[in-house]
């Protein structure tokens, strides 16, 4: 064995150099971490917010569609799918599929009709689609391409004239 004293390791330099370098390691571990987080919270954000406008946009085109504005002159349909359009507006317009259906007859037996609105008392519904897809590359691989949100609502035509039976 030796006689040879062991040399206690040097103190950490004054300036503070190590813990910078410490400091740099755990934030570039962390980054890509908080990155992924982030936007996933944005994207989450941004689904939440199209679906919220589809199920609104739906509610508010039945609302229109059951006061049979538009039914003498023939426009009816125009205006009920300008009505979802106006309450989708913050959505892309290419990416939104509306249909109306309406059901004659509640007394016994039911007729469906696709692409109309139904007369004075028969039942209309008004169902909106809306395709959500990722904007930001880095969630959208972790998502599908895109998504198929609906939403629907369906209430009774108001009596605008007498209701058959």
């Amino acid at each position: 064995m030796s006689d040879e004293k062991r040399q206690p390791s040097a103190p950490p330099p004054p300036d503070g150099r190590r813990s910078r370098g410490q400091s740099l390691v755990e934030m570039a571990l962390l980054a890509p971490v908080l990155a992924v987080l982030l936007f996933g919270v944005v994207e989450s954000g941004r689904l939440f917010y199209a679906w919220v406008t589809v199920q609104h946009a739906a509610r508010m085109g039945t609302r229109f569609a059951v006061t049979g504005i538009g039914e003498r002159d023939g426009t009816r349909l125009r205006q009920i799918q300008h009505a979802v359009l106006e309450a989708a507006r913050g959505l892309s317009a290419q990416d939104l599929q509306i249909t109306i259906r309406s059901w004659h007859g509640l007394r016994g037996r039911q007729q469906l009709r696709v692409g109309s609105a139904g007369g004075p008392c028969d039942l209309v519904e008004v169902d909106v689609q809306y395709t959500f897809r990722p904007i930001i590359p880095l969630i959208g691989r972790l998502l599908p391409e895109q998504m198929i949100l609906r939403g629907s609502d369906r209430k009774m035509n108001e009596p605008w004239m007498p209701c058959e039976p």
